[in-house]
């Protein structure tokens, strides 16, 4: 059974995000149908569309007429999940919004995926994933030579907003299952932007990020975290993601000497210092400019460093690890011929995703889908039962094991769904506690225990997972059996648990045991050579996998639990970042006869004079997007500029643009972002990191979330993502303190005051401040010292009487 099977979703959303939301529930068994108008999408003349929208039918409806809407109110009975990428009050124009559609049926869940959300001076604009890059902070935080904004060639805000919006869908669908309510969610494609930076945490006492130009452009800003040129002049990136891969990397180039150096005990996230740059830099520049790249792969392979070549997207699709291992599909379209694309980008082992065939033509299936709505028979809505939720997750236990980013995000967003989620570490700590402020963004809503999983017997781990719906680690296979995360130790604790494993590649792989970081996974996948115009790599400063991984995992374990309780049965989920780095390039990787992609290059600053940023009158920048005819036309009416359409199809670094930075530069950019606007250009304002979570769409829609913590006074981050209309999402608690809920975690479990402390002194988990025996604790363990006496004496009596007979 798949996951979805018998659920039915209405598509009313062109572009990317909808469609991507759509296109995973189409993979795992839902009946999708996208209504489009007469024309079409638009999104069909790109390359994409044949991917996020593979395995879906096609159905023309006209919403701006009666007809149109008559039909779609016949379809909408039939319907469980309805995408639309509307405003409230413009979905209301068409009867689209929350009150008509569940009039029709009032257990129906609507997914909004607006490109600005519902509020603030944006909402309602046109929004493209350029312009949701310059809104987000995506374009303007991109490291770059010239320290200017760069136009990221990957939708990657859109790819993630579509994942984060299907997450909130499956979430609901559990909701539902369990109380019978349908709602309306909304999940922009900027709440998509601020999921891909959720350590963009800021606190009072820590000054502002640097908004110079990078000595490195945007090769990494770390020296131990950064694209090198070999001595063959290609590339390839070191990942040091910890101290101890640092000291590795040292001794491999022969600069042992260096590990004690006083200069380099921060550690790798340290080397950005100037003193530490000073040192490291022209070390590992010299060093690898004396051998060819695979030579130093191999050496850094055997040393145990996180390395990787920076390939071409071509390269990396051609290679092992997506040919011959399920990452890659086929269809035939009977326009395009054979149409190459992703696989599905996640497993649910207990009922996996498939793509179930090629995008619909235009109106394919119009009669066919209207004829079944003629005669379908709804099954009775239904009725709200039980005590009201107050979120889409409440209820559910989460024990989450993860470090680093890409499992603890995970778990952070289940915690912003409503899950209670206890975020179990070792003694030490997640390795990732150095990074303060963003540690802060990824363990948001969190409880902490601290426990040693390589002492004693595993009781408490076996208590924790017999008490919780989901566990979540993200180690290698190995290290996952070594402390008993495995599948076969976790199912054994709790047969109906849903497990979450995370790699850096998937373990069925020659790479399955190898380490993997963002940058890495950026070098090898072409993320990082195309991004570049194959000129040198740029490493998104995003970390794109990163936190597209945790995106697709939330999703998963949604889905799983939604299984569950139609099921009963539990199951594992896997995700890599080698997955995601597919996920992340949906579009860019699809491949046919003639298919056309943009390529980037150092600063880009945008494919062509009409699609790119423009620096104004008070310093600050604009971003536009005008592609079409009539687009660039009404551009250069606004501008008054004596140029022809067809001159603002040239390069961005052109005649044309040094003809419009001119005229660009002699208004402010919101006099100017108002102007466009109203002339019906695509514009927005360039938003800086430093002032994201205080800009007027953040703050409209409610996307940052602010908190006071013990270390860190008065801070701010990306918060709650997903607005639903009947439970709401939240994120009241900061990131804990290491072991800060030990001891209200070992209770809940049933531990007694004495068996806690008999626990921590054995180093089998850390708690604070431990109370004395109460009276009645006292008597309980009395008595089972006794009983257990007792027991002794029983089962010595009966050997003994063995003995005799």
């Amino acid at each position: 059974m798949s996951i979805f099977e018998g659920v039915r979703v209405l598509e009313c959303a062109g572009g990317i995000a909808g469609p991507y939301a759509g296109m995973l529930f189409a993979d795992h068994g839902a009946d999708v149908i996208k209504i489009e108008s007469p024309e079409g999408d638009p999104y069909r003349a790109e390359p994409g569309f044949q991917t996020l929208n593979r395995g879906k039918r096609s159905a023309s409806a006209d919403l701006h007429t009666d007809a149109g809407r008559e039909a779609l109110r016949a379809l909408v009975r039939t319907a469980d999940l309805v995408i639309h990428d509307l405003t409230e009050a413009q979905a209301a124009e068409l009867g689209l919004d929350e009150a008509s559609l569940r009039s029709i049926r009032p257990d129906l869940i609507v997914l909004a995926v607006p490109p600005f959300g519902d509020r603030g001076p944006l909402a309602g604009q046109r929004g493209t994933p350029d312009l949701v890059h310059a809104v987000g902070g995506i374009a303007g935080f991109q490291a770059s030579y010239s320290g200017e904004p760069v136009a990221l060639i990957a939708p990657i805000a859109s790819y993630a907003a579509g994942v984060l919006a299907a997450s909130a869908a499956a979430a609901a669908f559990y909701r539902r299952e369990r109380s019978g309510i349908g709602q309306r969610l909304e999940v922009s494609e900027l709440a998509g932007a601020l999921a891909l930076q959720l350590g963009a945490v800021t606190s009072e006492f820590v000054p502002s990020i640097s908004e110079e130009p990078s000595p490195v452009g945007s090769l990494g800003a770390h020296p131990a975290y950064r694209s090198y040129r070999a001595a063959d002049g290609r590339w390839l990136f070191v990942g040091c993601g910890t101290n101890e891969h640092l000291h590795r990397l040292l001794r491999a180039i022969g600069h042992a000497d260096a590990i004690d150096d006083p200069r380099l005990e921060a550690g790798p996230w340290g080397t950005n210092e100037p003193a530490a740059y000073a040192l490291l830099t022209p070390l590992l520049e010299t060093a690898f400019a004396t051998r060819e790249r695979d030579a130093w792969l191999e050496a850094l392979r055997e040393a145990e460093v996180p390395a990787a070549p920076v390939l071409s997207r071509e390269e990396f699709l051609a290679a092992d690890y997506v040919e011959e291992h399920g990452r890659h599909a086929a269809v035939d379209h009977p326009d395009l011929g054979r149409v190459e694309m992703m696989g599905v980008p996640l497993v649910l082992e207990g009922a996996p995703g498939e793509v179930r065939g090629r995008a619909p033509l235009p109106g394919e299936h119009t009669s066919e889908v209207l004829a079944e709505a003629a005669t379908f028979t709804p099954a009775p809505a239904r009725e709200p039962r039980g005590a009201a939720a107050a979120q889409l997750l409440s209820g559910v236990r989460v024990l989450d094991f993860g470090s680093f980013i890409a499992g603890p995000a995970a778990a952070r967003h289940l915690a912003m769904l409503g899950a209670d989620v206890v975020k179990a570490e070792q003694p030490h700590g997640d390795p990732f506690r150095v990074l303060a402020l963003g540690f802060l963004g990824w363990n948001q809503g969190k409880r902490s225990l601290a426990m040693n999983l390589l002492v004693g017997r595993p009781e408490v781990l076996r208590r924790l997972i017999a008490a919780s719906d989901v566990v979540i680690e993200n180690y290698r296979p190995y290290v996952a059996r070594r402390l008993r995360l495995d599948d076969h130790a976790v199912r054994g604790f709790n047969p109906r648990i849903i497990h979450l494993g995370t790699t850096g590649f998937d373990e069925e792989t020659p790479w399955a045991e190898t380490s993997a970081f963002d940058g890495t996974v950026q070098a090898l996948s072409g993320l990082a050579w195309e991004q570049g115009g194959g000129v040198e790599p740029v490493y998104h400063t995003v970390p794109v996998t990163d936190l597209m991984t945790p995106l697709l995992s939330t999703f998963g374990v949604c889905a799983a639990l939604y299984h569950r309780e139609r099921t009963g049965r539990g199951q594992r989920v896997r995700t890599s970042l080698a997955r995601a780095a597919l996920a992340a390039q949906a579009a860019e990787c699809t491949r046919y006869e003639g298919a056309q992609h943009v390529r980037g290059g150092i600063d880009f600053a945008g494919p062509a004079a009409s699609r790119r940023w423009y620096r104004c009158a008070d310093g600050a920048a604009i971003a536009i997007d005008a592609r079409t005819e009539r687009e660039r036309a009404a551009l250069l009416a606004a501008l008054d500029v004596p140029l022809s359409v067809d001159a603002l199809r040239e390069p961005a670094g052109g005649p044309a643009a040094s003809a419009l930075a001119l005229v660009f530069a002699t208004r402010p950019a919101a006099e100017w972002t108002e102007r466009l606007t109203a002339a019906d250009v695509p514009a927005a304002p360039v938003v800086g990191r430093n002032e994201l979570l205080d800009s007027p769409q953040v703050v409209a829609n409610e996307l940052a979330v602010e908190a006071t913590h013990p270390a860190w006074g008065r801070t701010k981050a990306p918060g709650v993502l997903v607005h639903a209309s009947r439970t709401p999402a939240s994120l009241a608690r900061p990131a804990p303190l290491l072991s800060e809920h030990g001891l209200e975690i070992m209770r809940e479990l049933g531990y007694s005051f004495v068996e806690i402390r008999e626990f921590a002194e054995a180093s089998m988990v850390e708690v604070h401040e431990i109370p004395d025996e109460t009276a009645e604790e006292s008597y309980i363990r009395v008595m089972r010292e006794a009983l257990a006496i007792e027991e002794d004496l029983a089962r010595i009596r009966f050997n003994r009487s063995l003995d005799v007979g």
